[in-house]
């Protein structure tokens, strides 16, 4: 019998604003950006998410310094 792979649909933390706001912001440059590191691996074993990390495919000076809801001059 295969087990199903854990999900995170639905976790709290993926709908906080902040998040949904960097990773629209990341995402709507032309790059994509992934949820990293320990925030995947503690919410698939049911701990508590403290920090998030972000992974993108964008050049550090096209994401460097930018601030969610900020147009670029």
């Amino acid at each position: 019998m295969a087990t199903r792979a854990p999900s995170l649909a639905g976790a709290s933390w993926l709908a906080e604003k902040n998040l949904g706001g960097v990773l629209t912001l990341l995402n709507g440059q032309g790059g994509s950006a992934r949820i990293v590191g320990g925030a995947v691996r503690d919410a698939l074993l049911g701990r508590p998410v403290g920090d998030i990390d972000l992974a993108t495919t964008l050049p550090p000076d096209s994401s460097e310094g930018r601030r969610v809801g900020e147009e670029r001059r």
